[in-house]
């Protein structure tokens, strides 16, 4: 037992020291843990979650260009209730690809999400009814830990190939994060989401897998 406390007590002593000599590299890593980044190969459909800037759509279309798939669903149900303008993510995200030149036949919207919970629960129910059996993910760097957290408990043993591509020209950058207001803002924001989602959604669904 003490033996434990004087290894407890020294791992203590050592990230004290790392916050106080070198902050910066704990903070990158908590910045960094956000993002996940998986190796990309050809897929069925690329799936880009609503919400975020035109960046989304653009990373796809880069996907796209590359070869690794030729169908695109575009998610989210968020109405947009301007003057002059009602119309939702998916539908925003749909003329931003038609404008690059993609065929619409090749693009599938899902209208009915307004989380990132129901992105993955449609897009499941979605992929399913296409006889699609991978896909690449994309959104904001920021968000891909949460997204990967409830796209694989959602489609645990579902026979679905899953890959994550986060967005590469990101307003969103990990340098010195915490001295941006926007960046800032992102970090804090995003770990009170994931903190909720895993209690509300992931613990239910992990318990429910077992």
């Amino acid at each position: 037992m003490r033996i434990r406390k004087i290894i407890f007590y020294f791992i203590l002593v050592i990230i004290f020291g790392i916050l106080i000599i070198n902050p910066g590299f704990f903070l990158n890593r908590v910045a960094s843990f956000l993002i996940v980044r998986t190796e990309l190969t050809p897929v069925d459909v690329i799936v880009v979650l609503g919400g975020g800037e035109r960046d989304r759509v653009l990373q796809a279309i880069s996907l796209y260009q590359k070869g690794l798939s030729q169908r695109f669903i575009f998610t989210g149900g968020v109405p947009f209730k301007l003057p002059g303008l009602h119309t939702t993510w998916s539908k925003l995200a749909e003329l931003e690809a038609l404008s690059w030149g993609i065929s619409p036949e090749k693009i599938y919207l899902e209208e009915r999400s307004t989380s990132t919970f129901e992105d993955a629960l449609y897009t499941l129910e979605d992929m399913q009814r296409l006889g699609f059996h991978s896909a690449i993910i994309v959104s904001d760097p920021t968000h891909m830990r949460r997204v990967q957290l409830i796209f694989k408990s959602l489609f645990y043993k579902k026979n679905i190939h899953l890959e994550f591509s986060p967005v590469e020209n990101s307003w969103f950058k990990i340098d010195k994060w915490w001295s941006r207001e926007r960046e800032l803002i992102a970090v804090v924001n995003e770990y009170q989401k994931l903190l909720f989602y895993l209690f509300k959604y992931l613990i239910p669904i992990w318990i429910g897998n077992l």
